[in-house]
């Protein structure tokens, strides 16, 4: 790594920051909604500029496996039964660092 990519990874955060603090799922969706857009922009302009790979060419054409399901119905959170929802609730808990740290110890620590 560069010294300098060193030191900028080393900046102290912004403590001052306002932070969503609290797990808003449909919030993080559209973030990530977001990010696939401008993924696609990037790779259109590649493709337009004539410098993409043909797996960049590939990867944002339409599947055709799921082309006749109504996209409409994914990601319904709020309307699933209550068994989806302990399920998504105990795997974001789950999905934490300190969580993964604390089971592998547990599992080394057995014979």
């Amino acid at each position: 790594m560069a010294p300098a990519a060193v030191e900028a990874s080393l900046e102290t955060p912004n403590i001052n920051e306002t932070l969503n603090d609290h797990r808003d799922g449909l919030a993080l969706e559209a973030t990530s909604d977001n990010i696939d857009q401008v993924n696609v922009l990037k790779a259109a302009l590649k493709v337009k500029q004539g410098t993409a790979t043909q797996e960049e060419k590939d990867i944002y054409e339409k599947s055709e496996f799921d082309a006749e399901k109504d996209k409409t119905q994914f990601r319904q959170y709020e309307e699933a039964c209550d068994r989806v929802k302990n399920f998504y609730r105990e795997q974001h808990e789950k999905q934490t660092v300190a969580y993964n740290l604390k089971i592998r110890n547990d599992i080394k620590s057995k014979t």
